[in-house]
């Protein structure tokens, strides 16, 4: 996950995540950022949290990619 960038159509934060041979687009929309990992209202802490919390957000996103098979995998809530 090198590209982490701002989702340009949601408030969140987007990468490639790869899989083996296989790859999905992540979303991590900026109200579970803010919910789970205490981000602000600014684009710069929703990146920083994501961050920081790269490792636990990415093993959420392919458990929900393994479950559905589905090219885009959107993270609206982050459960503890």
């Amino acid at each position: 996950m090198n590209d982490v960038r701002l989702c340009q159509v949601i408030q969140g934060v987007e990468t490639t995540v790869r899989v083996g041979s296989r790859s999905f687009r992540l979303v991590v929309l900026a109200e579970a950022l803010r919910e789970r990992f205490g981000a602000d209202s600014t684009p710069e802490s929703w990146l920083q949290a994501f961050a920081s919390h790269a490792a636990d957000i990415q093993r959420l996103a392919c458990e929900q990619f393994h479950a559905s098979g589905d090219p885009l995998v959107i993270v609206r809530r982050i459960a503890p």
